[in-house]
């Protein structure tokens, strides 16, 4: 691996700790309901995390070696575009007072 590539993959470790580790862990000893004022926001912070992913995804797809993982990542990116949408979706209905 070239360095610029290892100076990537260790961002994406360090905030896929940090995630866990500020997010994921509070949020699963967190009990009770998410108020319906922080519906939207917290459904637009996970929007915006699978938007960035699937960029991230696709940045890539075209630039891998074996046949295997630019189908993976194709894939991947492919599939992120779905829920991207209908959490944005849900985000603005929140933010509307919908259901």
């Amino acid at each position: 691996m070239d360095n610029q590539l290892k100076t990537v993959v260790e961002a994406v470790r360090a905030v896929e700790r940090q995630l866990r580790e500020t997010a994921l862990t509070p949020a699963l000893a967190r009990r009770g309901e998410v108020p319906r004022t922080g519906e939207n926001q917290l459904l637009g912070a996970v929007a915006g995390l699978t938007e960035t992913l699937r960029e991230f995804t696709g940045a890539f797809e075209d630039r891998m070696f074996t046949p295997s993982a630019r189908k993976a990542l194709f894939e991947a990116t492919r599939e992120l575009g779905g829920p991207a949408v209908r959490l944005r979706a849900a985000e603005r209905r929140a933010g509307e007072g919908g259901v």
